[in-house]
């Protein structure tokens, strides 16, 4: 609701019967220099501090106090990592401070203004609720269930001592209390029940490579690998296992978890606290870890809470309002199911160039954020598919919204994820400045960013409206959004990333959707990933749709680089005009 560009007059035309002439009033000058906001250094303590968080978070050398940080490459996972970073300093913020307040300056002068309660210290045991995801994720009824992990490759700088590293892990499951889950399926469904401080001896397999060819070393760890993989049981706890490969003087570290206990923030918290808990055991210190925040079990009571509350009540009109009926349903090729074992990738990896196009000027021609300019050319392509004005589509977000206060959760590990669906529509022979602002409206009326739709169809009281919600046509299409919070950040001179999360899945289980695209940030250069069944949907088909993809894309930033959406300067971004005879230069962008 917030205006894109103010424009000042000495008074507001009329008409005769004096209303307000619209048609008189001034147009938006292309530029307001005297809106422009100088580079300024940090000023106050509070600044400097908050400025020093966000150049280690960000990647960034300079950040003046009037940089916006959602400008900058800042996104909402990333905005998760400032508040953390910031309360460990003793600056109690939330979210929500930085949401409204998101500069240098502004975030510094609310500074303390939160209210900020210090969660129980303490070992958490006994029943948790299942929170919408989980009950999500239990719904599809999966063959195994117990192989659904998510994981990331770790490089040691030196060569780890196994047993130093299996009492680091202890110490983080004792810390991280949703690491110590367990699920049990009865007459009345599953339930989770959390385990006390005994249910902390985390499977550490330790494998010496050294001596090994590199043909070897691969297969090697592909076979372990695959035995940590597939060796959860959801009734046992802790839910985190870890796989050592020594490699001469250096190590390697597979870190595994089932993906009930963990998201993609939980990795950067078990990252560093992995690290520090290691380095004090070796050095023999005691381990210091930071301060909890609110456990997983408190958040998931609170969100029960939170589910019967007005707020969450007033967005059942919206959820109910969504008409499913008037987007159809994506083609297919095949009518085959859809399984974890079918699905093939297609990926295009953008240059930096493309990508700073994006970041800068797609989205500060009309003020939106990266995920509505992906998801405006994404409507583009499907409805230019379909050849029908809107699209089901369900999208992805990280879940961790504010919902009361003394809640805080920027350093709680644990599966936070938010899913919900959305009917996106544009008109026949939009603009792509029209489409855009359109797709930025109708994603911006979503409530509470899409979690009170888990929250009413999950754990809502009205027995109909959950009902009504559970008997529609659910999206065969999920977006997902990493931006740069996929990526871990080296904040530890122990560790470094050695590739990107990837998910371990048994093929076995089926797919709630046959169709997924997802974009993440990988150092300056965003990558696109189209993940689809084999037995829904062919290639050729798959690369058809992100060459479409690529040309609404391009269109997108060449018109926000255009005097009329703002005067910015052209881009190095490829020319809009994708010609047939360039669909073979575009496949050639295509990892194999």
């Amino acid at each position: 609701m917030v205006p894109s560009e103010f424009v000042f007059v000495d008074a507001l035309p009329r008409t005769p019967n004096g209303k307000v002439d619209v048609r008189a009033l001034p147009e938006p000058e292309d530029e307001w220099p005297e809106f422009e906001m100088p580079f300024a250094e940090p000023r106050t303590p509070a600044e400097r501090a908050i400025a020093e968080i966000w150049t280690s978070v960000l990647g960034t050398d300079r950040i003046g106090i009037h940089d916006n940080f959602f400008e900058i490459g800042g996104d909402s996972i990333l905005s998760i990592r400032i508040i953390s970073r910031a309360n460990q300093a003793g600056f109690h913020l939330s979210p929500a401070q930085l949401l409204r307040n998101p500069t240098v300056a502004g975030l510094a002068s609310v500074v303390g203004a939160s209210s900020h309660t210090i969660a129980d210290q303490g070992p958490v045991e006994g029943s948790v609720p299942l929170t919408p995801i989980q009950r999500w994720f239990f719904e599809q009824s999966l063959p195994a269930p117990h192989h659904w992990n998510h994981s990331v490759w770790l490089d040691a700088v030196q060569r780890l001592d196994a047993d130093a590293l299996r009492k680091a892990l202890k110490r983080v499951a004792l810390h991280h209390d949703v690491l110590r889950l367990s699920f049990r399926l009865d007459e009345n469904g599953w339930t989770a029940y959390q385990e006390g401080p005994d249910a902390t001896d985390v499977v550490v397999h330790e494998t010496d490579l050294s001596d090994f060819s590199e043909p070897d070393r691969e297969e090697a760890t592909e076979r372990a690998d695959a035995a940590l993989q597939q060796g959860f049981k959801l009734s046992e706890a802790p839910l985190i296992r870890c796989g050592l490969f020594q490699l001469g003087d250096v190590s390697r570290i597979l870190l595994t978890a089932h993906h009930l206990v963990v998201d993609i923030v939980s990795w950067q918290i078990i990252f560093e606290d992995l690290a520090t808990a290691y380095r004090s055991i070796r050095s023999r210190m005691d381990i210091a870890l930071p301060t909890k925040t609110t456990s997983f079990k408190g958040w998931s009571k609170a969100l029960g809470a939170y589910a019967r509350s007005g707020d969450v009540r007033q967005d059942e009109a919206y959820w109910l309002s969504q008409r499913f009926k008037d987007a159809p349903a994506l083609p297919m090729d095949e009518n085959g199911a859809p399984t974890e074992g079918s699905i093939e990738l297609v990926k295009c990896t953008l240059s930096e160039a493309e990508t700073q196009g994006l970041l800068h000027q797609a989205t500060a021609a009309y003020g939106t954020r990266l995920e509505e300019v992906l998801l405006t050319a994404l409507v583009q392509t499907f409805t230019s598919w379909t050849g029908h004005s809107s699209l089901l589509i369900d999208i992805e977000g990280h879940g961790r919204e504010d919902i009361g206060k003394g809640l805080d959760v920027s350093r709680t590990v644990g599966w936070f994820t938010s899913l919900y669906p959305v009917v996106l529509s544009l008109v026949d022979d939009a603009s792509p400045g029209e489409a855009l602002k359109s797709i930025k409206e109708q994603l911006r009326r979503v409530p509470h960013r899409g979690l009170s739709y888990g929250l009413t169809r999950y754990l809502g009281t009205d027995t109909q409206i959950t009902a009504t919600l559970d008997a529609r046509r659910q999206p065969r299409l999920l977006f997902n959004y990493g931006g740069r919070g996929h990526r871990i950040t080296s904040s530890s001179d122990l560790f470094r990333p050695f590739e990107n999360f990837f998910s371990s899945r048994a093929s076995e289980n089926g797919r709630a959707h046959p169709l997924e695209f997802d974009a993440v940030d990988l150092g300056g250069r965003l990558e696109l990933t189209w993940a689809y069944s084999s037995h829904v949907y062919r290639r050729a088909t798959i690369e058809r749709l992100a060459s479409n993809f690529f040309k609404a894309l391009n269109a997108i930033v060449q018109h926000c680089a255009s005097p009329e959406a703002g005067g910015y300067t052209p881009s190095d971004f490829p020319d809009a005009g994708l010609s047939q005879q360039e669909l073979d230069r575009f496949l050639e962008r295509l990892e194999p």
